[in-house]
């Protein structure tokens, strides 16, 4: 759900997005658009105004298992699954050239 929502948003408006939601994995979603917002800018000599979120998504991570120990000698198996999301950041051009800010075919009579 937070993955679709700043698809497609420039990267400091997806992070002001991600400020006022109120989920548990906020913290970690902040944290990784930051790093990718510097990383695009240091690596790649992306400017971080013109920088977008072109791809976000999730997926599944490990699944891990673990023993709970009941009483009477017995126990249980807990399920911890987890997962990870991945963005694709673009730069956008600062401005498309009038007439090329639509690409439609002409209709032949």
């Amino acid at each position: 759900m937070l993955a679709q929502q700043i698809h497609g948003l420039p990267v400091q408006e997806a992070i002001n997005q991600m400020q006022f939601s109120n989920k548990r994995v906020l913290t970690k979603i902040l944290h990784n658009l930051a790093f990718a917002r510097t990383n695009a800018e240091k690596q790649k000599g992306i400017v971080p105004k013109n920088t977008v979120v072109a791809q976000a998504w999730v997926g599944k991570g490990k699944y891990i298992h673990h023993i709970k120990i009941h009483s009477h000698g017995r126990f249980g198996m807990v399920h911890h699954p987890t997962a990870h999301i991945k963005f694709i950041l673009k730069e956008q051009p600062d401005s498309v050239p009038k007439g090329m800010d639509c690409n439609h075919k002409t209709k032949k009579v």
